[in-house]
């Protein structure tokens, strides 16, 4: 690789059964790094926005058990 040139890593789609058992802050991280490549403009742009869904679906479900 020459100087100046990033290795840019493909994402993949995440089931939503994945994204329930990762502990929250993994979860949360995992959202935080989806939105940083949303803005910098990711190439897969479909995938990182059914992810961030999952994502935040995988948090919605974690808040309605933790109210049970």
């Amino acid at each position: 690789m020459f100087a100046g040139q990033t290795k840019e890593t493909h994402m993949r789609l995440f089931t939503l059964y994945e994204l329930i058992r990762l502990p929250t802050v993994e979860l949360l991280a995992l959202k935080i790094d989806v939105e940083r490549r949303l803005a910098e403009g990711v190439r897969d742009r479909i995938l990182a926005l059914e992810n961030l869904r999952l994502i935040c679906r995988a948090l919605s479900l974690r808040e309605c058990i933790r109210e049970r």
